[in-house]
């Protein structure tokens, strides 16, 4: 990507190699037809080179990943929104939660009617079946005040090609108004038949949530010193430039080190280095969190399982202590003690005394 920058609006733009590129090709037959003919051709503003429709600007990108999905087990987290230099521009609380086709978790369907439990152990078992769940989006708090800025949030799910975009309110980032608390969206994704390439989008890929900001014609943020610091910065690279050059021509191999901006100038590349290494350093990071949260969450249900299976087995031996030992009750226990052990995906709900860790717990990650 390539990031343009209007000096005098301060508006800015993200470019794709080859559209930067094809510009770049158009600038320079311009300028070539201009020292042929001595006059600047007369072209309208679409075929301009120079000129670009003002769109809005990208603040950072926040990735929600999917791997708890396969396991059915609820999301709810806060992520850090970061953009593309790796900075931290905001966070996006949102929620991922599997549910049925009308929009209920499967967290708080009973059991004992349905016959499934909200839980499983492979995701493999989703295969063939119909696969729902449910994204939230909550709140979105934006580091730098925006108040009179136009916010929205995009995503795609899958394989879609249209995007599904999510507006705030221009006044929504204002400190102490009420209207934060209205943001709710909440969308179903329903997948008729899950395969091995839904299991996988679910297990490696995310939902990247891209956050933009309105511009506009007059945006003139910081115009004067970012007019100023753009000419000093361009100036000072076009004469480092030249400076190296010479000095690598001449100087010898030894002498470099004692040459004035030179080691500064080979700092400054070393950092922008650093920043792309961050950027995706960062998102690898996010990733085993994420692993790792889904992972926690697993092996406290399991826990919480064997815990209520243990509960179970305890309550029968002593309802059946009090019954004689005749081949009748013997074959009903052992009906009992199969009902337990085939019924692994139900799990019954733990009361907070009950709880091995003496707490209430939630199956959400995060």
């Amino acid at each position: 990507m390539v990031r343009m920058r209007d000096l005098t609006t301060n508006a800015v733009w993200l470019w794709e190699r080859e559209k930067f590129l094809g510009r770049r090709f158009l600038m320079q037959e311009m300028y070539q037809n201009y020292l042929n003919k001595g006059q600047i051709a007369n072209i309208s503003k679409e075929e301009d080179p120079y000129w670009e429709v003002l769109e809005d600007r990208l603040l950072g990108v926040a990735p929600a990943f999917l791997q708890a999905l396969g396991y059915r087990l609820d999301v709810d987290d806060k992520l850090a929104v970061t953009s593309i230099e790796g900075e931290e521009v905001g966070t996006l609380s949102f929620q991922l939660i599997p549910c049925t086709r009308s929009g209920k978790p499967w967290s708080e369907l009973d059991a004992s009617g349905s016959g499934h439990g909200d839980f499983v152990d492979d995701p493999n078992e989703l295969l063939g079946q119909p696969f729902h769940f449910k994204i939230g989006i909550t709140d979105l708090d934006i580091l730098k005040s925006r108040d009179q800025t136009k916010v929205t949030i995009r995503y795609r799910v899958f394989k879609e090609t249209d995007w599904t975009i999510v507006e705030f309110p221009r006044d929504y980032f204002r400190g102490g108004t009420s209207i934060r608390h209205l943001i709710d969206h909440t969308r179903i994704v329903s997948i008729s038949q899950m395969t091995f390439e839904h299991l996988d989008y679910l297990t490696n890929h995310c939902i990247c949530f891209m956050v933009y900001v309105s511009q506009t014609e007059d945006a003139k943020d910081n115009m004067s010193s970012m007019k100023v610091s753009c000419a000093v910065n361009m100036l000072f690279i076009n004469l480092t430039i030249i400076f190296r050059s010479v000095v690598r021509k001449w100087a010898k191999p030894t002498q470099l080190r004692f040459i004035p901006h030179f080691q500064e100038v080979s700092s400054i590349v070393r950092s922008v280095q650093a920043s792309r290494r961050y950027s995706r350093v960062q998102a690898e990071e996010y990733c085993d969190v994420n692993r790792l949260k889904t992972e926690l969450t697993l092996i406290q249900r399991s826990l919480d399982r064997h815990v209520a299976v243990g509960e179970q087995l305890r309550d029968l031996c002593e309802i059946w202590s009090k019954k004689k030992p005749t081949s009748e009750n013997c074959e009903k226990l052992i009906q009992e003690l199969r009902k337990i052990v085939e019924t692994k995906n139900t799990i019954p709900r733990l009361t907070k005394d009950r709880s091995p860790l003496g707490h209430a717990r939630s199956s959400r990650v995060g």
